[in-house]
């Protein structure tokens, strides 16, 4: 770029360190947050907080100044000068947010690390190639460009390598017929029935399971390719899908021979398209299930119920409405602050079962039901499985109860749709009434066209029930104020997208008796330092 090293060569190498570091951590979080989709990314930048980010200084306003100084009619000597200066204040501003937790930071996995490195090579390429001081600013301009280009490009080569996994994936588990397959989905429930039947099934079968959110084809290929199989009798799959073909992909690789689809709804319908896009695209595992197989539904579901004519294995149903005859009739479920009691009719003759669960919630009971049938399939006595959901532990990511201080935090944050809102709702409403209710909440995504009547709705049904709701973006706060509005009930309302004025809102129930319902993701920061003081709720009732 320039002819001699000088003092000033030194400064800017120094601040475009920090102010490409800092820059394209920032945007790779987004990708990450979004699995490096570009479907995902468009519909983040649909939203209000995705407006938000594009209009902030990060990406605009940085562009325009870099635009704005490289249309300057400045002279050599003046030039980098300008660049310095340029980085400086960019590195200042930059690093104000690093400190006030407003620039974001990916998780540290091998794509991140790799993908900052390939970024940061190809600026330095640029910067250093380009010959003259003029060309910092164009740089300046491009880079959310560069890490969109990167994250893309990376795409290519990873495809291949994907491919080969697949392929060494699928001829691994055809090796091991033994196994019995059970594959998951559905737009809510699939984690919490992958736990429990998981667990209900360890009573007597070795049983392998997806962990965590590991619901793709490269993530359970990948775990096949690690797994010692000829150990295993029953492989679990919690299969995920944001469009057609995703969950078709990971059946081609198992093959399963029972498969469980819990219910289907207008989560991530954005991405689907319609909510029959999302109806085929779950349906996939039903008639992916192997001959001799069986499938386990929902007949609560309108979308699930329309179509199971058409399978060709036979199906376990479950569910509440005794007029679509299923095979297991869930016919009550009372729940407390201390566990669950659901009462199933099981077979022709309806044989009543009292199943009593850890967990809080009645709409659990659409989770224990399709575990009492794949049970029961598999070869376990009904009476062995309600056993063993007594001592159930609490799912990883599913609805917990915490005590923070003299409030209880409900903490519901690892999703949100809008059956598992309503069902956490109803668990906030079990609180005695002279502790102050609160919803702590971003809305939920990818709701499309249905979006703001979704959310108008359940503020409707916040108003009912609580006396509080904090919204941590912007995102939904037109549609869920408007809900919110009622001559019967008063909802205080507060948006709070700042993390450090959220935390210090939230820090005051830990000395104030209140119910906190935190529904879908908060900004990590403040979830950590509020769960990091929490203790485990212990209920009077």
């Amino acid at each position: 770029m320039i002819e001699s090293i000088s003092t000033m060569h030194y400064i800017f190498a120094a601040l475009w360190v920090v102010s490409s570091v800092c820059t394209y951590i920032d945007f790779l979080y987004y990708w990450q947050l979004k699995e490096y989709r570009l479907d995902r990314m468009a519909d983040f930048f649909r939203s209000v907080q995705g407006r938000e980010y594009l209009l902030s200084y990060k990406v605009l306003y940085r562009m325009a100044l870099g635009g704005f100084l490289l249309m300057l009619p400045f002279n050599g000597s003046y030039l980098s000068l300008v660049a310095v200066a340029l980085y400086g204040l960019d590195s200042a501003v930059l690093l104000r947010g690093l400190v006030h937790r407003s620039l974001r930071i990916p998780r540290r996995t091998i794509k991140a690390i790799i993908l900052t490195g390939l970024v940061l090579l190809l600026d330095l390429t640029l910067l250093l190639g380009d010959g003259a001081w003029d060309g910092v600013f164009m740089i300046f301009i491009l880079r959310p460009l560069l890490m969109a280009a990167v994250v893309l490009i990376f795409q290519l080569p990873t495809v291949w390598v994907k491919r080969c996994i697949i392929a060494l994936a699928t001829r691994k588990m055809a090796r091991h017929p033994h196994i019995t397959v059970i594959g998951i989905t559905g737009s809510y429930g699939k984690s919490t029935v992958k736990e429990m039947l998981s667990y209900v099934l360890g009573d007597k079968f070795r049983v392998w399971k997806t962990p965590k959110n590991t619901n793709t084809d490269i993530g359970v290929a990948q775990l096949i390719l690690k797994s010692q199989l000829r150990d295993i009798d029953v492989m679990v799959v919690e299969m995920g899908a944001y469009k057609m073909g995703e969950i078709k992909a990971i059946c081609d690789i198992v093959r399963p021979k029972i498969g469980i689809l819990t219910a289907i709804n207008e989560q991530h319908i954005s991405l689907f398209g319609s909510i029959r896009h999302t109806q085929k695209a779950k349906y996939e595992l039903l008639e992916s299930v192997q001959s001799g197989g069986v499938a386990v539904a929902n007949t609560d579901n309108e979308y699930i119920r329309e179509k199971l004519h058409t399978l060709s294995v036979p199906v376990l149903s479950f569910g509440w409405e005794d007029q679509y005859q299923p095979t297991c009739n869930i016919d009550d479920a009372h729940e407390t602050l201390s566990g669950t009691m659901v009462t199933c009719g099981m077979g022709v003759d309806s044989k009543k079962y009292d199943v009593h669960i850890p967990l809080i919630g009645a709409h659990h009971a659409m989770n224990v039901a399709p575990v009492l049938l794949v049970a029961e399939y598999l070869g376990m006595t009904v009476e062995a499985a309600v056993e063993r959901f007594k001592t159930l532990p609490q799912p990883g990511r599913g609805l917990t109860l915490r005590q923070f201080g003299q409030s209880v935090i409900i903490d519901d944050s690892y999703n949100s749709n809008p059956d598992g809102f309503r069902a956490a709702l109803n668990v906030l409403s079990r609180f005695p009434g002279n502790m102050r209710r609160v919803v702590v909440t971003r809305g939920m995504i990818e709701l499309g066209d249905e979006n703001d009547r979704i959310h108008e709705t359940i503020a409707g049904e916040i108003a009912f029930v609580a006396d509080e709701l904090v919204l941590v973006t912007k995102d939904q706060e037109a549609p869920m104020r408007k809900g919110a509005i009622s001559d019967k009930y008063k909802l205080d309302i507060f948006l709070k997208d700042v993390p450090n004025q959220l935390l210090t809102h939230l820090e005051q129930y830990e000395q104030t008796p209140a119910v906190v319902l935190f529904e879908n993701r908060i900004p990590g920061a403040v979830y950590t330092s509020i769960i990091d003081r929490c203790t485990p709720f212990i209920s009077n009732t």
